[in-house]
């Protein structure tokens, strides 16, 4: 039994002949909210029906580009169930207004925290939660429609439309992108681009010709729409082939179907076109597609069962059941009996459609057929219907995020490209400006050359020349210090390593010899002296 249609009411009247009422979860409007369409209202379609969610819709459910969080659908609705309590006092006690843990009466019902109506446990109090869950965004109960007109019907949101700034890192920027909006907007465009080119061919004259660049015709089918278009054409084209063979074969058959028995007259042994008055089955059959290959491959089957049926015999005889007169020859120990020899081999039979009992073909050994081989792998594995393998695709957020790190990093390399910019044009003027002064001063020494006579020129290239020879003797003593400052290093290292050996060896021969003790390094020291 089928549940009673929601009740009439007067904020609903105006709006129960919305056409679009139909739909399967689709709630229509009221005098103070517009109609509700969502991936939630399409789940609980029975719901829907049943009339309980007929005035869900409202702001919190409706706001472009923001989703409700449980959290705000509870505090929504606890300050309606305030606003009811104000309009309609109660005088009577209820379990609703003193369940909270605080209340002061022991014996009333505690709601537990985190459940559905723990919100009307305590009504004088702003409701809140601290639960994670209670504040992720249910984007579910977004709201698709976007208006509703008299004329035009109900309008939906872009599922590509830019939501505002994330309140938490990771939340989904394209809220309306379900795959049922996602369907009505690409149907939507691929109509308007039909309508638009309907004058050249529609949806399918979108692609670039041949003659037009072959270049356009690759950019065009890297693109998804652009394969589409490019497939459905190849297998209109190939449809059309395909359609021309099989007309130009059932014209061929047509004839052969006619005049079967005409064609065997002709093919007989008198090979003239006589008529007779009986026609025999092999008038009302016609073998076709019958050619050596299949006669020797059916002779190959049957010799590979009369092999079979020599092995039977040969056991019978020895056995005694087969009689004399049945046995044909007999070679070594082969054995040669009178019979038959069959095999079952699936054949087809044809028939032209529209021509009532006319002639029948026969196309012996079908399914082992080497001519027809094609055709049965066509037969079993279609080559038009294919099936996706199953597999989880990514998050549409990890396509957006990879994509918007691309604008991201493209916007920050054009801000180092004109940061570079202005750098080398810094550059450019300074250079500018160094080798006009460098030009000035190359000026003033010609100058300053053509006012001396050639005596004082040759005194100015000779000074010239000395400056520049002692700069290089200036080199060369600065690095014969650098090099007498590291021997020296080392040799102040080489004497207090020998000053410290000595040292050890003097204070052992102290030890040794503490009546007689000289230190070894004074005998070294006057040793060295004497010498």
């Amino acid at each position: 039994m089928g549940s009673a249609p929601p009740p009439i009411f007067a904020h609903t009247a105006d709006h129960e002949d919305d056409p679009y009422g139909e739909q399967d979860g689709y709630i229509k409007g009221t005098d103070f909210s517009l109609p509700y369409y969502s991936e939630f209202s399409r789940i609980y379609e029975q719901t829907v029906k049943q009339g309980l969610l007929r005035h869900v819709n409202c702001g919190y459910l409706s706001t472009e580009g923001i989703a409700p969080t449980l959290l705000a659908l509870k505090q929504h609705a606890q300050s309606l169930c305030m606003l009811i309590q104000q309009l309609n006092p109660t005088t009577g006690i209820s379990e609703i207004g003193d369940g909270s843990p605080s209340g002061s009466d022991p014996l009333a019902l505690k709601a537990n925290l985190h459940d559905a109506f723990d919100f009307l446990s305590d009504l004088n109090t702003p409701y809140t939660n601290d639960d994670a869950n209670h504040h992720v965004p249910l984007t579910a109960l977004l709201n698709e429609v976007r208006a509703r007109d008299e004329l035009k019907g109900a309008s939906y949101h872009c599922p590509f439309a830019d939501a505002p700034k994330p309140r938490q890192p990771g939340e989904n920027l394209k809220l309306y992108a379900t795959h049922q909006n996602l369907i009505l907007h690409a149907n939507a465009c691929l109509e308007r681009l039909d309508h638009e080119f309907s004058t050249t061919g529609g949806l399918l004259s979108i692609l670039p010709t041949a003659q037009e660049g072959r270049e356009s015709l690759n950019h065009a089918r890297n693109t998804l729409l652009g394969q589409w278009l490019a497939y459905t054409q190849h297998l209109v084209r190939r449809m059309h082939e395909l359609e021309r063979s099989y007309s130009n074969a059932l014209d061929a058959l047509a004839g052969e179907a006619v005049i079967p028995a005409q064609h065997l007259s002709v093919g007989g042994p008198t090979a003239a076109n006589e008529g007779h008055s009986i026609v025999y089955p092999q008038d009302k059959y016609v073998l076709v597609n019958a050619g050596e290959d299949i006669f020797h491959y059916v002779h190959q089957i049957l010799d590979k069962q009369e092999t079979l049926i020599q092995a039977q015999d040969t056991i019978h005889k020895k056995n005694g059941v087969i009689g004399e007169t049945s046995i044909v020859s007999e070679e070594a120990s082969v054995l040669y009996t009178k019979g038959v020899v069959y095999v079952d081999i699936p054949s087809r039979f044809y028939r032209l459609a529209g021509q009532g009992k006319n002639t029948i073909f026969v196309v012996p050994a079908h399914n082992v057929h080497p001519a027809t081989a094609h055709t049965r792998l066509l037969e079993f594995q279609p080559t038009v219907v294919t099936s996706v393998w199953p597999a989880d695709p990514s998050r549409v957020t990890v396509l957006e995020k990879r994509y918007t790190e691309r604008i991201v990093q493209a916007q920050e390399d054009a801000v180092n490209v004109q940061r570079l910019k202005q750098e080398n044009g810094r550059i450019k003027a300074e250079l500018t400006t160094l080798v006009a002064e460098h030009k000035q001063v190359v000026q003033m020494r010609d100058e300053l050359l053509g006012s001396l006579d050639e005596k004082n020129k040759i005194k100015v290239k000779k000074l010239f020349k000395d400056r520049a020879n002692i700069g290089q003797v200036r080199t060369q003593l600065q690095k014969t210090q650098a090099d007498n400052a590291d021997l020296k290093k080392t040799i102040h290292g080489t004497g207090r390593a020998g000053r410290a050996a000595a040292g050890g060896v003097g204070e052992a021969a102290t030890r040794a010899d503490p009546v007689n003790s000289v230190p070894f390094t004074s005998c070294s020291s006057s040793s060295g002296s004497s010498r």
